[in-house]
């Protein structure tokens, strides 16, 4: 088992390096005036999507289990945030655990924009996760004045999930309404963070992997308590992951300490449905920690039960 996730973890290590932006549909790439085909993820597809509660267009990439046409089975969902960097990622750890009786099948949903394929990290990836995963509107800092004008769409993002993209999701795929998945780092962990005291019940599973939960004065951290009090319970079993290396610029903010203390603010409230587990992975920073965290999260949440020793 132990050497099986090591493999594992690998395998999302090469497909975080070797795969990233390469979700698109393309036939061939031409290398020194020669043609050879493009290397494609296989059970995957590309939606176009327009919400109009945010009023943009998303590109959706969604991963299928590989049987999923010979079976009438209602599957998990797991949505994974930017996509074009982490859909593969989270794509090949599900897939290989399932071809080995280890992961459950699921449904994949990468959510991104379009442009950024071809934009890479440039301004239509900086300014849609400002937009759409930050929770309050902040004028300085993050990526800059123009991407901070966008700020703080996060509610309204919630409502796109809710009221759009789950329901779309339900209706065109097999999907089980309880047991839904999301999967974010940095501001994308922002959001997740923020969606599970906002929204407790949109989401029964979270991975949250280096939390920006500096935002805003540590706006989170100032309103968690206000928010939860008024809950009976949270249902959610939650992955937290950080780098032990994620100090941030001029070591202003740990995410390894702040993950710790926001897990505790919940636990705190001894919700009988709620269970987390945190994991500080050694010696990694900021852009390395993703795939063994996605990794480690994923089979926390997903692992069939009868192969856990």
């Amino acid at each position: 088992m132990k050497f099986y996730f090591l493999i594992l973890s690998i395998l999302g290590m090469t497909s975080c390096q070797s795969l990233q932006h390469q979700n698109d549909v393309v036939n061939s790439i031409r290398v020194e005036n020669k043609e050879y085909p493009a290397v494609t993820l296989q059970n995957t597809l590309i939606r176009n999507f327009h919400s109009n509660v945010v009023g943009i267009d998303y590109k959706l990439y969604v991963g299928l289990p590989k049987k999923y046409s010979d079976t009438k089975t209602l599957y998990p969902i797991i949505f994974v945030l930017d996509a074009d960097y982490f859909f593969s990622v989270v794509q090949n750890i599900m897939t290989d655990g399932a071809d080995h009786n280890e992961l459950a099948q699921a449904i994949i949903v990468g959510i991104t924009y379009p442009g950024v394929a071809e934009d890479k990290h440039g301004p239509v990836f900086e300014k849609s996760r400002t937009r759409d995963y930050t929770p309050t509107h902040v004028a300085k800092g993050g990526y800059g004045k123009e991407a901070q004008k966008l700020s703080g769409g996060a509610d309204r993002f919630l409502d796109f999930l809710n009221d759009e993209l789950i329901p779309f999701m339900e209706t065109e795929f097999r999907v089980s309404p309880q047991d839904r998945t999301i999967v974010g780092i940095s501001y994308g962990g922002l959001f997740s963070s923020y969606a599970l005291i906002s929204r407790p019940t949109l989401f029964q599973k979270l991975i949250i992997i280096s939390p920006s939960l500096w935002w805003d004065r540590r706006f989170v951290f100032r309103t968690v308590n206000k928010k939860v009090a008024t809950f009976k319970d949270i249902h959610a079993k939650v992955f937290f992951s950080a780098g032990s290396l994620e100090k941030g610029e001029g070591k202003v903010a740990d995410m390894g300490k702040d993950i710790k203390d926001f897990a505790s603010e919940i636990e705190s409230q001894h919700f009988p449905g709620f269970e987390a587990k945190v994991w500080i992975a050694p010696n990694e920073i900021h852009h390395s920690v993703f795939c063994g965290a996605a990794s480690r999260g994923l089979r926390y949440l997903f692992e069939i039960p009868s192969k856990k020793k």
